[in-house]
């Protein structure tokens, strides 16, 4: 059980144990806009994540990119991309720093691993979750095929 400032007012039982997510959760929580986050090992998303060196995955011009809450088809999907860790709590402060640099996208991309993606409600970070899936599902065939995203 968490407080509202996210301290640990009870633990789980015995063969439970709150995640090592926590923090990122944490962090993506306190923006203020996110009533459900979704931590996804979604296989398209790794290989995007490897696929585009830098800190920034950009797309435009996919119809799902209006999927993701305030963008449409002249937007630019911007998703930032950090640097995976051997464990989840050691991308914490890799999170914080990127949430902190104002991306409009509601959504993390971690590099080898997979993303963070949220929203108002569950169904608005599913849509997230499953626009995204198809954005990388297309970029990736792009590739194959040499075209450009």
């Amino acid at each position: 059980l968490l407080s509202a400032d996210f301290d640990v007012m009870k633990s789980p039982e015995s063969k439970l144990k709150i995640s090592s997510c926590l923090p990122n959760f944490q962090h993506i929580f306190r923006l203020g806009e996110a009533n459900t986050i979704f931590h996804l090992h979604n296989t398209n998303a790794v290989l995007v994540s490897m696929l585009y060196p830098g800190d920034v995955f950009s797309v435009k011009h996919l119809q799902m990119v209006k999927g993701m809450s305030g963008f449409g088809w002249d937007d630019t999907l911007e998703i930032p991309i950090v640097e995976n860790r051997a464990t989840e709590d050691g991308i914490s402060e890799l999170i914080l720093e990127t949430l902190n640099k104002g991306f409009k996208a509601d959504c993390i991309l971690i590099r080898r691993h997979g993303l963070y993606t949220w929203g108002s409600s569950w169904k608005q970070a599913k849509i997230h979750a499953e626009s995204l899936d198809w954005i990388f599902k297309v970029v990736l065939e792009m590739k194959k095929l040499g075209i450009e995203s």
